[in-house]
Order: C-alpha cells, then sequence, then structure tokens
C-alpha cells in the first residue's frame, strides 16, 4: 500500500470517527448511555487461532471517548505470519453507527476504492480489497473496521468474514 493510501485511509477513518463528536441537534432523540467495551473482549484465543490459524496472540489497544460513544482496537497475531487489526466504534444508537458505516463506505468509494456488499453480517457489511483489505460491518451500535494482514495465496476476505462472525457470536448472542 502506497503512503499516499495510507495518508487517505487515515484521514478518512479519523474523520469518521470524530462524526460523534458533535452534539445531538435539537430534534434528535436523546442519546442513550453506552457502556465501554473494548473490542478485544469479543473475540476470544479458540476464536482467534480458528480466523488465523496456529497460536494467536490478543493485543488489546486503548479505548477513548467519542462523541457519545468510544473507540477500541485490538490486534491479533498469529505464530503462522497472519493478523487482523479490528476497530470498533460504538456509537449512542444504531442509527448512529448506521450513518457512520455508511459514510464509511461513501469514503472509500470516494477515494477509488472498490466496495463488495457483504450479506449475513450485523445490518450491513462490505469488504474494500485492493490495498485495503478491510472487512467493514455494523450491528446495533457497533461499526467495526477489520484490517487482514495475511500470506501471499491467503484468501483475506475469507479471513475477514470468519473474524466478522466471531464477533458477531459474541455482539449478538
Amino acid at each position: 500500500m502506497s503512503i499516499f493510501s495510507r495518508i487517505v485511509l487515515f484521514a478518512s477513518l479519523t474523520s469518521l470517527l470524530a462524526a460523534g463528536c458533535a452534539k445531538p441537534s435539537p430534534a434528535s432523540p436523546p442519546p442513550t448511555t453506552v457502556k465501554q467495551l473494548n473490542v478485544c473482549d469479543f473475540i476470544d484465543a479458540a476464536s482467534a487461532s480458528d480466523v488465523l490459524g496456529g497460536k494467536v496472540e490478543i493485543e488489546p489497544g486503548p479505548a477513548v471517548a467519542s462523541g457519545n460513544g468510544f473507540v477500541s482496537t485490538c490486534q491479533l497475531s498469529s505464530d503462522e505470519a497472519r493478523s487482523i487489526n479490528i476497530l470498533l466504534r460504538q456509537s449512542s444508537t444504531a442509527s448512529e453507527a448506521l450513518q457512520i458505516f455508511n459514510d464509511s463506505k461513501t469514503a472509500a468509494q470516494s477515494s477509488g476504492f472498490s466496495t463488495i456488499d457483504l450479506q449475513g453480517y450485523g445490518t450491513g457489511a462490505f469488504w474494500v480489497g485492493d490495498t485495503q483489505n478491510q472487512l467493514n460491518l455494523v450491528s446495533k451500535n457497533n461499526w467495526f473496521v477489520i484490517t487482514v494482514f495475511a500470506l501471499l495465496g491467503d484468501d483475506r476476505l475469507n479471513i475477514g468474514k470468519k473474524a466478522a462472525a466471531a464477533l458477531l457470536r459474541t455482539t449478538n448472542p
């Protein structure tokens, strides 16, 4: 991935993460209270091993406030040279999460990346292949971005789908 692509992606994600920072308009319903979660709590070692193969190390990143919600990250690395980074942005409402998800898809497409809609993963999901290798999904008030780093010849989309399914088993009991 070129440095320019990384900068565009980082700028897009940063602006989307900040999207929840504004106060709701007077016409908006009052936000619900959001319990802060860490995305690493959504996936256990056995599920991570099923996704990546081999022994997996799970490293939680910081969880920070973002508007009426929270953002947390988690890195899963296997001893078979595969890893995924998962970003979770919790919103105060499901409609806010869906709007941020839709804005993310629009930003990816506007940046020249192709997207593939995926069925059966939460409220909505799409894959950004090209050099991004990211599966975005929204479920309830949660927007997840799963970035896949894998070996040459690995099916990165399939790895992303496995990670999404593992996350959804936890978020939608």
